[in-house]
This record gives structure tokens, sequence and C-alpha cells, in this order.
């Protein structure tokens, strides 16, 4: 591979042998002689010099780990604002590189490739040290121009010319303007667009700023990024690099393809979407691609044990036929019936009440385990129990009171000092990871498994009142780590929960923001059984608001096109209990809404 490359300032960057998800593989970067930032680390980037990494920098940063970079000191003065043609020859035992300046003055280093061999990781980038891609891209705090490459292969045949100056450019190298306002996770960190991540971030939006448009942007960018054929037919990408075309998707497959269960949370998403507004205008247009992922998912995943088989599992921890995955794909199958009915759909509805029932069934014949009192967390993992085997069973309807109850009492196994493990398999300690974005789901299940199925507020109060009062409140009054922001994982000292790497802008931890307004204000959008349709209510979940102790709540919901539902309570307390009798709501919102208002039972 060749190219030209004029330093603006600091240096330039360039990769070969990379993977499609982030580059994963050799980097090099060529630093000018100077004058450098007084930022800049010297160490890491000495003036004059090339430096050879493998992974994802040139720095090793925690979970993303990166070799040691090897130095090479140049013959010849690297200056900035002068153009150098670059020449990267990929070998059976490293990487030769010629770097030709002004005059055909050159320098030529070879890189040997023996060091990073350890650090090839399939799941990032590719299997080999001479296989993939390449791209190009200066190390922090530095700029570059590039024009001009060439590819060809051991024969010289041409694979690859382009000048780089057509607009064209920014889409093939992820680089051009949002083409819509899609949302990411961890902004200063992570530039993909993670559509499992966005389940939570969705119903966060609807409740506090109302920025409908953001979502609806989302699931027209999903959309755009499904496969209409091939091995993927149906699937749509699960983490888009932000500023990437959707035209060179079959270059991001598999690896932004390749979290299966955010395929779910996305059909899940949709579903939040219609209850929220009833909106079949957008949902029409796309519920024949809607359809095609979940034909694309019952055939992929559904084993003959009726559980979701042969996937990647982030919602059960890599482990296969598991309860988490299982009934998140009820969950969206049981919202997509509503959302197939509202379209006239009547057949399509059916079959999703069918295949839900199915999982359902498998679940409880496969999954309950009498001898722990939940749901296991999977097959292979029997002994062992979550917080989204229980939280997900609750919400799907697939837990009945008594397994809902005992399942909430097992959660008892999975505190640790400030909040709840993912599972039974993590272990203790100083660094075991505590994530918000599981314990969203479980604060809403527990809201859930009493207003639905009447499992006791004694029973749930506890653990909401830790959620509410212990965990969330680390992310929001240390000063040393406060940002405004939730956060992506917690230690159990209450510390940012992978280092200096973790996500202190995580959409994904806020789920208290829709929970709290919908269950303790208790403004929401309920399922009406004999109007088959979404209604607003104010009904807050009063007998855990009391054990609370709470006494008043308001706030404003956002309504789609405009206008909101603003809604308030009070209520005095009689020998230490909410007076039913005394209890005021108010509701004022846009002309023509309606909201049902219930008072305490």
């Amino acid at each position: 591979m060749s190219f030209s490359t004029k330093i603006v300032h600091g240096g330039t960057g360039w990769r070969v042998a990379g993977g499609a998800n982030g580059g994963y593989g050799p980097y090099f970067v060529l630093v000018s002689s100077g004058p450098q930032l007084a930022s800049a680390d010297l160490n890491l980037l000495p003036g004059n010099s090339l430096v050879a990494g493998f992974g994802f920098s040139i720095i090793n940063q925690t979970i993303l780990g990166s070799a040691p970079p090897q130095y090479f000191n140049l013959p010849i003065t690297i200056v900035d604002n002068q153009w150098y043609k670059i020449t990267t020859e990929i070998m059976s035992t490293g990487y030769n590189i010629t770097i030709r300046g002004p005059n055909n003055v050159n320098a030529n280093v070879f890189v040997l490739s023996a060091p990073f061999q350890s650090y090839v990781n399939t799941s990032w980038g590719s299997p080999t040290l001479v296989d993939g891609t390449f791209g190009f891209g200066p190390f922090i705090d530095q700029i570059a121009y590039y024009k001009n490459v060439s590819v060809v292969d051991a024969n010289s045949t041409a694979l690859y010319n382009n000048a780089l100056t057509t607009d064209e450019v920014y889409a093939e190298y992820s680089v051009q303007t949002n083409p819509r306002a899609v949302c990411i996770d961890g902004a200063k960190r992570d530039r993909m667009v993670w559509i499992g991540d966005f389940v939570h971030t969705a119903r966060m939006i609807a409740t506090s700023t109302g920025r409908f448009d953001f979502i609806q942007s989302m699931i027209d960018f999903e959309f755009e990024w499904q496969f209409l054929d091939g091995p993927a037919a149906g699937l749509v990408a699960i983490q888009a690099p932000m500023g990437a075309g959707p035209q060179y998707k079959e270059s991001y497959y598999p690896s932004e393809y390749n979290e299966d269960d955010y395929f779910i949370f996305f059909l899940v998403t949709i579903g939040d979407y219609f209850a929220l507004t009833g909106d079949t205008a957008l949902l029409g247009q796309h519920w024949n691609d809607t359809k095609f992922l979940v034909d694309t998912l019952t055939k992929r995943y559904i084993g003959s044990s009726g559980l979701l088989t042969n996937g990647n599992w982030f919602t059960a921890q890599g482990t296969d036929s598991a309860t988490a995955p299982t009934a998140l794909f009820a969950i969206a199958l049981n919202q997509l019936v509503h959302v197939a009915n509202a379209l006239n759909d009547s057949a399509t509805a059916s079959s999703y009440i069918t295949l839900s029932q199915e999982l359902n069934a498998a679940i409880n014949s496969h999954l309950w385990s009498p001898s722990l009192g939940a749901y296991s967390l999977s097959v292979p993992w029997a002994g062992d129990t979550s917080i989204l085997a229980t939280a997900f069973t609750i919400r799907a309807g697939i837990a009945d009171t008594t397994k809902a109850t005992t399942g909430i009492l097992k959660l008892s196994d999975l505190f640790y000092q400030i909040g709840y493990k993912d599972s039974t398999r993590v272990s203790n300690g100083a660094y075991t990871q505590l994530s918000p974005n599981v314990q969203g789901f479980l604060l809403e299940s527990l809201f859930l498994a009493h207003t639905k199925l009447d499992v006791p507020a004694a029973v749930v109060t506890p653990i909401i009142k830790t959620l509410v009062e212990v965990f969330w409140p680390k992310m929001v009054k240390q000063n040393q780590f406060y940002t405004g922001a939730s956060w992506e994982y917690l230690y159990p000292d209450g510390s940012p929960g992978i280092g200096i790497f973790t996500s202190l802008n995580h959409p994904w931890g806020g789920a208290p923001t829709y929970v709290l307004t919908d269950y303790v204000l208790g403004l929401r959008r309920d399922f009406n059984a004999t109007t088959q349709a979404y209604n607003w209510v104010m009904d807050p979940a009063w007998d855990i608001v009391n054990l609370l102790g709470l006494t008043s709540a308001q706030g404003k919901v956002p309504l789609l096109g405009g206008g909101y539902i603003e809604a308030s309570w009070s209520a005095v307390t009689a020998n230490g209990e909410l007076s039913a009798t005394r209890i005021n709501a108010t509701v004022t919102g846009a002309e023509g809404v309606e909201v049902l208002v219930k008072r305490q039972k």
C-alpha cells in the first residue's frame, strides 16, 4: 500500500492488515521533528521517529489491549507541511516501510511482526498478521492530510486506487457528517451506534427531552443497515460506526453484527416507541423490515428445545440456551403484537402470540429451578441465576407471582457492597463490575412485579430503596467523579467501574429517569385490554411509594408532536401511612390528551 501524506501538526498515522471493527491490528505513527504540543508525551511519541504498535492504539487501555510499541529513529528529518510518500509492504515476518521525502530522500524501516503475535484477537481484528483492511488516522492531537492511495497484491495486480479527493471518501472512511440524528454512548470513547444500549436511551428521551426525532432517526438508521440477502439477510447493525455509509455494510459484517441479543433489543425499542407514541406511520414504513428481522432471528436462533441457541448473548454472559435472551425475545414479540394489530396485520399478531407462548413454555420447562427458587442463568449453568433472568421473565409475563417473588428474594445472593452483580457466576472483589444497565432493567421489573403480579411491596421495596438511595447516588454525590451523566459501570467502592476507561457519559445507565416517572410520579402509557390501545394513566405504585417514605412527586412528560403532560401528587400521612382520602393529583396537558387518574387502592 502506498499513499501521500502531509503533516500539519505532530505526525501522521496509518494501518494495514487491520480489522473492520475499529481497525484492530498494526498501527504506524510517523512523528515529525517538531515542534510538538506542550501536552505531548515525548516518551510515547519521540520526535522524528516511527512508532509501530498493534491493537487499538499504541497505548494499552485496560480492556482495549495494545502491544508495547516498537520505536525506530529515522535517518531523515520529518517536517510539517511537506508531502511524503509512504509505502508499506506486508511480508511474512513483518512490515517493510519506505518513507520518501523531497528530492527522493528515503528512509527504510522493517517492523518485525513476531512481537505482535500474542495480541492477535479474532473478536476484534484479523486472525493473522498479514490479512485485513487498511485505514488512515494520526494519533491524538496530530493533524495530517492524505491522498493518492494505491494497493496492489503480491503479483502487482491493482486492488484499490483512490485519490481521496471526492466527497464519497467521507462515507467510505467513516468520517462523513451524520446523515441522521443518531445516538452514541460514551461520546468521548465510543464512536459507534450501539443499538442495544439505546433500549434505555429511547425511553429516557421520551420521558425527558421529548426529542422523538432521535428515536425515529435511529429506527430509520438501523433499517438502512439491514441486509436484504446473503448470509446476514434480515440482520441490522448492532454497532454501526458513526459517520460510515450503509452502502459499505458488507465490509462491516460480521464484526458489527455479532452481539445477537442486541437485535432483539432493537425490536424492543420499536415496541417501546409504539407504546409511547402510537406512531403507525413510521412503523408502517418499516413493518416488512421488522418482520424480516423477527423471521431471521427465529430461524437462526430458536433451537429444538424452544430456547435461543447458537448465539453470542451479552445478556447471558456468553452462555447458550439461556433465560435472559429467550425472555427478551418474548418481551419484543409481546410488544410487536400490538404494532401488528394497529397495522391490521392479524396474521402476524397471531403468529407472534404463539411464538411468545412457546418461548414462555420452554423457559418454564427447562430453566425454572425449584432448588434455586429462581430461573437458571442457562441450561449449561443451571446452578446459577442472574438479574436479567429474573427481570426479563417478569416483564415478559413468563414468571407467575410465586416465581417472581422467590426470584426477587434470591437477588440477595447477588448483592455486593453497593449494588447487584449480573449473576452468581461473577466473583466478589475490588474490581467486580456493577452494571447500571442491568440494574436499570431490574428496577423496572420490581415495579412491574408489584403492579402486574401482585408481589408484595414489602418484597420489592428494599431492593428499590438500595438502588435509588445507594447505588445510583454514587454517580452524583462524589465530586471527584461527577459528570452530570450516568456511567457505564461502577466498582463496589462506588468508583468508575473499568478504571479510567469507563464511560462516565453512558445513557444505558439512566433507567431511573423513566422508571421513577412511570411508577413514582405514576405518569405513563399503559395498554388497555378493553380498548386494545395504549392510554395515558396517572397511577403511582402507592404501596411502594409509602414504603419509600415519599409524600409528593411532580414532573412533566413531553408528547410526540409538541406539548407535554404535567402532573403532581401530594399527600399527608396519618400514623405513618399515606391517607387515601387526602391524595391530590393534578394533570395538565396538550389539548385533546386524556389521562386516566387512578387513586390509591
